[in-house]
């Protein structure tokens, strides 16, 4: 995955994506890194072993593999800089089809 999206991206598969990316960022950094996301959505198809969805097996598999990376559920429109950012991102990606 290279962080593309196409125009079809839902949110919900937008915001898997970047939950993606950032596990990637992470494990080239070789940090230590807690993801903090206001999607439950993506945390229960992140964790669930009945998901399909691609994108949330492909995070399964790299959480497994560094324990140093987690993702954390934060509460949604809280004032947290980075998680207001990080929507607005995956918002715009979501309408235009960007790459991030």
């Amino acid at each position: 995955m290279d962080g593309q999206l196409q125009i079809e991206n839902s949110l919900f598969q937008t915001e898997l994506t970047v939950i993606h990316e950032a596990i990637i960022w992470a494990i080239k950094q070789n940090r230590v890194c807690n993801i903090w996301r206001d999607s439950m959505s993506n945390l229960l198809a992140m964790n669930s072993i009945k998901t399909n969805n691609k994108t949330a097996k492909g995070v399964q598999t790299l959480l497994s593999q560094h324990p140093n990376i987690t993702i954390n559920w934060i509460k949604a429109h809280n004032g947290h800089l980075g998680n207001e950012y990080s929507d607005q991102l995956a918002k715009r990606a979501t309408i235009e089809g960007t790459a991030f």
